[in-house]
């Protein structure tokens, strides 16, 4: 098991939005998550990830617990997040999103040709060819989406959260997501992934939690 929450609560002024939740990720397994509007799943992806703190209950990562106090310390421990709204800067370059905050630097400034280089060869990984010097807002949504699990994976690397990464897709889109998806499952991740599209559920998950 690579991810264990147990009687996980949150509460907020008036409203106890989680209640003793348990939750279970294996290594290299798609879990869906379910729920209506208003259950509590968004609630219990900010608390795996350090963007609320939990106020009881455990989560373990690989065996040992864990208490991220941001999402940046959740990404260093290995859970990265990636939303229906891209989450990255359309403005600047593929290459650019893909490394930044970490780009190879010589002599005190950034390396461009090695981080182009690297920004391919972490797109090749997905079987993408593209033009790294171009604006990442200048690609299709699903592209901009592959980039940003691209970059959560490479930040990250061991759980992946997917919170509704379809809604604004069409179907070849999501083919193309879905097919990235697998291909992380198979190398080991657990995957999250939060949805409506009960169809697209079926078709990606090895299990379910509602």
């Amino acid at each position: 098991m690579l991810l264990t929450i147990r009687s996980l609560t949150k509460l907020f002024p008036g409203t106890r939005a989680l209640d003793g939740v348990d939750f279970d990720l294996k290594a290299g397994e798609v879990h869906a998550l379910l729920g209506e509007n208003g259950a509590g799943k968004s609630t219990l992806i900010k608390c795996m990830t350090g963007a609320y703190r939990r106020d009881g209950g455990t989560v373990a990562l690989e065996g040992a617990e864990i208490d991220p106090r941001s999402t940046v310390e959740a990404q260093d421990l290995g859970i990265g997040t990636v939303y229906q709204e891209v989450n990255l800067l359309p403005n600047l370059t593929v290459a650019q999103n893909l490394m930044f905050g970490r780009e190879p630097r010589r002599l005190g400034l950034v390396h461009t040709r090695a981080m182009r280089a690297e920004a391919r060869a972490m797109l090749r990984d997905y079987g993408l060819d593209l033009d790294v010097d171009r604006d990442l807002g200048s690609y299709p949504v699903a592209i901009q989406q592959i980039v940003a699990i691209a970059r959560a994976v490479a930040l990250s690397g061991k759980v992946l959260i997917l919170d509704e990464p379809t809604a604004s897709l069409d179907a070849a889109e999501v083919r193309m997501v879905f097919d990235v998806v697998r291909g992380l499952r198979d190398r080991g991740l657990g995957i999250v992934f939060v949805s409506h599209f009960l169809d697209q559920v079926y078709a990606l998950s090895d299990r379910m939690t509602v």
